[in-house]
């Protein structure tokens, strides 16, 4: 998973990423999420900590914390495997122009992936990833029926 962050997450200490992040920062939330997902700044991995975190970030309005959360969902990590909620955060963060959203919901509509298959919707994502500069996007789009 991409990690997204607005600051360098090494410039704070797990102390101060968790005492902001309790104060509601919904950026410093996507950052301890992000912490806990990758074990960094001492912290242990720990992908439930990441989901509430990336969770309380994504309720901002946070499209990376929508992004990372729907990863979670569609793997599973840290929230039970849930295709139809990682698809609701998937199109939250990709209506944010998250990097990579656009493509995966667009995959997701092509696949039935948490949603009906639905290949004009399927279309016009891909097609939007693609005007983002997405070339994965382009060669998926260019194998559907």
């Amino acid at each position: 998973m991409a990690l997204l962050f607005n600051q360098p997450l090494a410039a704070q200490t797990a102390e101060e990423l968790i005492s902001s992040a309790e104060a509601g920062d919904a950026w410093t939330q996507l950052n301890l999420g992000a912490a806990y997902d990758n074990g960094l700044l001492g912290l242990s991995r720990n992908p439930t900590q990441a989901a509430r975190w990336y969770r309380a970030a994504a309720e901002q309005g946070v499209g990376p914390a929508q992004f990372n959360l729907a990863h979670l969902y569609a793997t599973g990590e840290g929230v039970p495997r849930d295709d139809h909620q990682a698809f609701i955060w998937m199109e939250k963060a990709a209506l944010e122009n998250v990097p990579d959203a656009a493509r995966l919901l667009g995959v997701m509509y092509a696949e039935g992936l948490g949603v009906p298959r639905d290949l004009k919707h399927a279309r016009i994502w891909l097609e939007r990833a693609v005007e983002q500069g997405d070339a994965v996007a382009g060669d998926y789009l260019r194998k559907l029926p």
